[in-house]
């Protein structure tokens, strides 16, 4: 039982050869990583159209759960600009402006998500991995990357954007160049720039982070909110109240599809940068059990779902058998 049980959770055999002095270490190292996933966290929640405290939740229970089950001592489970995208593209249409049901339908998504993993990790699929092609998936990941530069243009010149597609997108933003908002297109252009000198000049550093403590510093000197410049605003403390989600059955169509695209793009994301650092550090890793912990996370909401369905179930046939025993 408890080498099923290893198998089962390969973190939790790491705990067991955990070394005392290995932890100052990696409380920096888990510091550095925080101080850099939670701005990142945080910008890619708004890539897909989720409010900011969305991206701080999504660095928590990822990590905690790949920690446990995940097969690489490297690995760090973050939102993915990938995922991000198919998620706004696949939910905003189905959700029509309504953002307490893009929330609801993007719940969903997650869940089918998560589902096909953890049905790929368990029958073994994991091992579709030996068969991608490299230059395709880096040729998929380079036009969503064009597409979310795009699709930021707006937010970098001051203005929102109403085409959809890339060239479409793309012509909107420099014909209406008039309308640019001087400001934020000043310290947006600036924070680029940073960003990108910080990574070349000193590599070690964490460039997302000084950018994002630099420019927050900027517009809080100079009062740039007061200028035009937009901020995040407020972010809500806690976590929410957790709720069961619900779709039409004409939705579950492009959500399947969608969630299988995901499924896909982030498991061959994350194959690939697992496996460079098991090559570059000696070590071997389990596709599947790289595959079943990317889904791991929403067990709860499905058994949560299977609850409340149960619950329902039983309400109804209840007062049917009270009626048969009456008569």
């Amino acid at each position: 039982m408890i080498n099923g049980l290893a198998r089962l959770l390969p973190g939790m055999q790491m705990l067991r050869t955990y070394q005392g002095d290995w932890l100052t270490s990696d409380l920096l190292a888990g510091v550095s990583v925080a101080a850099v996933a939670l701005p990142i966290g945080i910008a890619y929640a708004q890539l897909a159209g989720f409010p900011p405290v969305v991206g701080i939740y999504s660095c928590i229970l990822p990590l905690l759960a790949y920690a446990l089950f995940g097969s690489s001592s490297q690995l760090i489970v973050n939102p993915d600009a990938a995922a991000c995208s198919i998620v706004a593209a696949t939910v905003g249409p189905l959700a029509a402006g309504r953002p307490e049901r893009y929330l609801e339908l993007s719940i969903v998504l997650t869940s089918f998500t998560g589902l096909l993993l953890m049905i790929g990790g368990l029958s073994g699929l994991g091992a579709i991995a030996n068969f991608l092609s490299r230059p395709i998936l880096t040729e998929y990941l380079n036009g969503i990357a064009l597409t979310i530069i795009a699709g930021k243009l707006g937010s970098l010149l001051g203005y929102k954007l109403s085409s959809n597609g890339f060239f479409r997108t793309v012509f909107e933003a420099f014909s209406r160049l008039k309308e640019t908002q001087r400001w934020t297109f000043i310290v947006g252009l600036s924070l680029l720039v940073l960003l990108l000198l910080i990574k070349r000049l000193f590599p070690r550093l964490p460039a997302p982070l000084l950018a994002a403590i630099i420019g927050c510093a900027v517009v809080y000197v100079f009062d740039l909110n007061a200028k035009g410049v937009a901020t995040v605003g407020a972010v809500p403390p806690g976590f929410p109240a957790p709720s069961i989600p619900t779709f039409a059955a004409a939705e579950s169509s492009p959500l399947t599809l969608s969630a299988a695209g995901i499924a896909l793009v982030t498991f061959c994301s994350m194959m690939t940068t697992a496996r460079g650092f098991a090559a570059k550090n000696g070590y071997r890793i389990d596709v599947n059990a790289t595959c079943l912990p990317l889904g791991v996370p929403i067990w709860p909401l499905r058994l949560a779902r299977a609850s409340l369905l149960a619950e329902q179930t039983l309400a109804r046939l209840l007062p049917i058998r009270r009626e048969e025993k009456h008569r």
